[in-house]
């Protein structure tokens, strides 16, 4: 996997997360912390802790599809799944949020 900040300093991504004016969050374990039926124009990285994305099927089965750590990033503009998606906390999680118009070019 490839380290989202990698050859970055902790100094350098704060002041990176300054200028984008990011916003960072800590969950307790067991928060839904993104679903894909609320249409969202953030990115998240998760900083610490670890999250499942699970999927929802149209008979309410549940389906784990992915587990992301540290350094991961999800949101619902990363992905071309219609179907439900949710993304629980597994432990204590630090999340950082970027509003995706902050970093495209217009």
């Amino acid at each position: 996997m490839t380290t989202l900040f990698n050859n970055i300093s902790d100094s350098q991504k704060k002041k990176i997360y300054h200028l984008l004016q990011a916003n960072t969050v800590n969950y307790t374990k067991d928060i839904n912390i993104l679903s894909n039926v609320n249409k969202t124009t953030f990115i998240g990285i998760i900083e610490e802790g670890k999250v499942e994305l699970i999927y929802n099927d149209y008979q309410g089965e549940k389906k784990i599809l992915s587990i992301l750590e540290k350094n991961s990033i999800f949101g619902n503009l990363l992905t071309n799944i219609t179907e439900e998606i949710t993304c629980i906390t597994k432990e204590n999680t630090k999340v950082t949020y970027i509003d995706y118009d902050k970093i495209t070019i217009s």
